[in-house]
């Protein structure tokens, strides 16, 4: 590999970060969002039938203090239907970021990181794709050895867990779980704040 495919491997570890930092994010839930639709639709609802009965009241009233009564119980009204729809509009936006971050997750390949690597850099699209198998096995690799620290992405930490007792949930009939080494990856500080 040349010096200028090793240069590109930040680029490659951020892609990559984007795309493991995706899939840790919990699946979206719309019941919150769609229960306070709900309400804010019986609010405007409510509203709506305040207003048309004040707007009929001021159409056919001749006395000029019941008029401006009806003027200023109107006007709060009015502004509180404009707030509600702007809260659904942006609820609804919400709504819709959600969806599009969960097809956007559900979507991403390997070969769709290598192809960005390509689009953003000179390399041809079978180089990204080289660079991209390359660091994957370099990380597994390493991994079996030693644990992992990518300044400003976050680092691979292999640990054992210990053995344990377990119990078969059909038999009940306990058994031994033996100790295991598995791998945790941790966030850099820096990705984190950049997220929040």
């Amino acid at each position: 590999m040349n010096y200028k495919k090793a240069i590109l491997l930040p680029i490659f570890l951020s892609s990559f970060f984007v795309v493991a930092e995706t899939a840790s994010e919990p699946a979206p839930s719309y019941k919150k969002n769609n229960s306070q639709q709900q309400m804010l639709l019986n609010r405007e609802s409510s509203l709506l039938s305040k207003i048309e009965k004040l707007e009929l009241i001021k159409s056919n009233t001749q006395n000029p203090l019941l008029y401006k009564k009806t003027i200023q119980d109107l006007e709060p009204l009015y502004k509180e239907i404009e707030v509600i729809q702007k809260m659904q509009i942006l609820i609804a936006q919400n709504n819709q970021n959600k969806i599009q971050a969960s097809e956007d997750w559900l979507n991403i390949t390997k070969k769709d990181i290598a192809s960005k690597i390509s689009s953003e850099t000179d390399i041809s699209k079978s180089d990204s794709e080289l660079l991209l198998n390359k660091t994957i096995s370099l990380l597994l690799n390493n991994l079996k050895n030693k644990n992992i620290k990518i300044s400003g992405l976050g680092s691979f930490k292999k640990f054992i867990s210990p053995s344990r007792p377990g119990r078969n949930p059909k038999t009940g009939q306990e058994y031994l779980i033996p100790k295991k080494e598995r791998i945790r990856f941790n966030v850099s500080k820096l990705i984190k704040d950049q997220i929040n």
